[in-house]
């Protein structure tokens, strides 16, 4: 089992002493150290690549680095038949041009090799997936701005809606995918489990946070909520998970986004 650990003590190396525990194996390294990766890949029965660098100042970067840590492991499993299961995004509207749309090159890269004998898929993911441990993702951007401003705001109508889905409830399909014998190599997968209007998320916020809510222009959402947040809040999702529900057996058990907000302390801490 590889993952990219950073070098300095804290969480990760919590992380490491716990999996060394279950009897893992952790290879210390970086998207960067591809001769790490290819060799983790060729080692192994089965690859989930779910790194990324999300460092929204550096897209481009970040794109390539992705491509060539697929094409490192990639390489190194041509003529195995075994599964190489990539991380990328459902398509949102209005992002075309931001972050999102920088990943449909991990896509690319990897649908060349669907026909050298790697069992290859891509599960995207929807813009939040909420849970145990996701104070940093983006919906914790969202409460600290509504804390930050002590009013919890959307463009318009904020009928706008964001797909969700439950950390664990991912975790599920990924094992879904791994242990199928029937998946077509190539699949691309939707791990949505809902569409959830931006308003509704934010009345919950701010209803846990006792500040009021309002409906700003869309050009003061930039400033209010600032970059990158800003050119997120009012996009629209697309996704299905019908496909994925068929050819898995998928099925979404955890907590709606809203729930998870309105009971969890995950975000208020």
């Amino acid at each position: 089992m590889a993952i990219p650990f950073s070098p300095s003590p804290g969480p990760t190396r919590l992380q490491e002493a716990a999996l060394t525990n279950q009897g893992f194996t952790v290879i210390r390294g970086a998207l960067e150290d591809t001769h790490i990766l290819a060799k983790a890949a060729a080692d192994g029965d089965a690859v989930v690549h779910l790194a990324y660098n999300n460092d929204f100042t550096q897209c481009a970067e970040s794109a390539q680095i992705d491509v060539a840590a697929i094409n490192a492991m990639a390489t190194a499993m041509i003529g195995t038949n075994k599964p190489l299961v990539i991380t990328s995004v459902i398509p949102i509207s209005s992002l075309l041009s931001y972050p999102a749309a920088s990943r449909f090159g991990s896509e690319k890269a990897l649908s060349q090799y669907t026909s050298q004998s790697v069992r290859t898929c891509v599960i995207r993911l929807p813009l939040v997936v909420h849970g145990s441990g996701d104070f940093f993702g983006i919906v914790g951007d969202v409460v600290r701005s509504v804390r930050v401003n002590e009013v919890g705001a959307w463009a318009g109508d904020g009928e706008n809606k964001w797909g969700a889905v439950e950390v664990k409830d991912i975790a599920e399909l990924y094992r879904l995918v791994l242990e199928s014998d029937t998946l077509e190599a190539g699949i691309v997968l939707d791990g949505l489990a809902e569409l959830v209007p931006f308003r509704d998320i934010v009345t919950v916020i701010s209803n846990r946070l006792e500040v009021p809510t309002k409906s700003i222009e869309a050009k003061e959402m930039a400033e209010y909520y600032q970059w990158p947040l800003g050119q997120v809040t009012e996009c629209a999702a697309k996704g299905n998970n019908e496909l994925t529900k068929q050819l898995t057996g998928w099925k979404v058990k955890g907590r709606g986004l809203l729930d998870d907000l309105q009971y969890s302390q995950t975000y208020f801490k």
